[in-house]
């Protein structure tokens, strides 16, 4: 556990979080990859479920889990957090505790997620390869950074 901030705490994800944490994928990606057809993010939550067992994920727990940053090894498979907590810090709170275990990080991210493009590039991440992404027909990048580049 660590303490971010008063009632606030960055904690390791526990079994017991997968419904909240899945819930908290499934409705930021539907919010922010309105690009992709809902079918997708639906039939691949149960896929999603058993990765989440598998990986390292890190939540953002404040009267509840507002954010979470899974890892698989050193990819980020994804960095969510609840809209009406985004703009805070929280991501970047959330990066900054997975980079004091990796020395560099790497992930992807739709052409399309400007937003999420920003602030990758805004904490130090760069693009270092663009492709299409055969599941949904997708532009994506893969960014990479390493951590004495955060914050």
């Amino acid at each position: 556990h660590c303490e971010a901030e008063e009632g606030t705490m960055i904690r390791s994800f526990e079994k017991e979080d997968l419904c909240e944490v899945l819930q908290l994928w499934l409705s930021v990606n539907l919010e922010v990859h309105s690009f992709v057809k809902e079918s997708y993010w639906l039939e691949h939550r149960d896929t999603v479920a058993a990765m989440m067992l598998e990986a390292d994920i890190y939540v953002w727990e404040e009267q509840g889990i507002k954010a979470f940053l899974g890892l698989m090894d050193t990819y980020i498979a994804g960095l969510f957090v609840e809209r009406e907590y985004r703009e805070k810090g929280i991501g970047r709170k959330l990066l900054h505790f997975a980079f004091q275990k990796h020395a560099q990080l790497t992930l992807d991210v739709y052409a399309e997620n400007k937003a999420a493009i920003r602030f990758y590039e805004r904490v130090g991440f760069v693009k270092v390869k663009e492709y299409d992404e055969k599941a949904t027909r997708q532009l994506a990048y893969t960014m990479t950074a390493k951590n004495e580049l955060i914050l």
